[in-house]
């Protein structure tokens, strides 16, 4: 036991010896490394298969890249290990692939774990770092580069987390909470105001791509910390029961910030979690 202990100790010094020189932010059940023009990150999604987790993240980064993408499925060797790994193109403006990255993922008991790496081909150093930087989110996860776990706070005062609940991680600007299958409360504190709309729609879409049961709703009216604003709905059925989704924007006290709320559809109310900050 000693012995184990002491060799993943090592393997996660060697982890960040690799980023010492990179940025790390938290995202959900992750962390997100930006290495001068390199951008990496690794998850761990406890609740998706191997399908869904890697749909959810595409459809992410394609929603964030502002020009052409395209993927495709290559072999990838690093680690010692051979993948089937979803290659990810982007082009510039003359139809020329200016940026590349491959993304990783593999099984893990019932969820998954999916990392990216990826850089301008014009800068061949920072491409070079990739397949060992890959085979070491794989190996080691998002938990070696995790800042210490915190409080849920939106926009500097706290969340009350109710019996029974748990947060999923939490950092100065966003935060996860989940009840059991009941409910579950994201918030992000976004850049700018531009960025809302973006964001809101790169997280229904990684939604609907995720879950082909998901289906987008009516709008409906609602407050977002007392700020009036609109709720995107998104509803989805399971064998035993159906979950709605809602999506709200808003600037609240300057700040732009996103939450989405997902409750059981026969919760008439907003459910306890989401209550003081979601108002249906």
């Amino acid at each position: 036991m000693v012995l184990a202990v002491l060799v993943l100790v090592a393997a996660a010094a060697d982890l960040r010896a690799l980023v010492k020189d990179c940025t790390i932010s938290t995202i959900p059940v992750g962390v997100r490394l930006t290495c001068e023009q390199l951008v990496a990150s690794v998850t761990d999604q406890a609740d998706l298969e191997l399908a869904q987790a890697r749909e959810f993240h595409l459809a992410g980064l394609k929603v964030a890249i502002k020009t052409r993408v395209t993927t495709s499925v290559v072999p990838y060797v690093t680690g010692g290990k051979s993948w089937d790994a979803t290659r990810i193109d982007v082009a510039d403006r003359d139809g020329r692939v200016s940026f590349q990255g491959h993304l990783l993922g593999a099984s893990m008991g019932r969820g998954s774990r999916i990392a990216f790496c990826g850089a301008p081909l014009a800068k061949p150093q920072l491409v070079a770092r990739c397949p060992e930087l890959l085979a070491a989110l794989m190996a080691q996860g998002p938990v070696p580069l995790a800042p210490p776990a915190r409080a849920p706070q939106f926009l500097g005062e706290a969340v009350t987390v109710p019996p029974g609940c748990r947060t999923l991680d939490a950092s100065e600007n966003q935060f996860r909470i989940q009840c059991g299958q009941t409910a579950y409360l994201a918030y992000l504190r976004v850049e700018s105001t531009d960025e809302l709309p973006k964001m809101e729609a790169m997280m229904r879409e990684q939604l609907i791509k995720a879950f082909p049961e998901a289906q987008a709703g009516e709008d409906r009216p609602c407050k977002l910390a007392g700020v009036s604003t609109q709720c995107r709905t998104i509803s989805m059925r399971d064998a035993s029961a159906q979950f709605v989704v809602y999506t709200a924007t808003a600037v609240v006290r300057g700040v732009p910030v996103l939450i989405q709320c997902g409750q059981l559809g026969e919760q008439k109310r907003t459910h306890l979690l989401c209550a003081p900050l979601l108002a249906l």
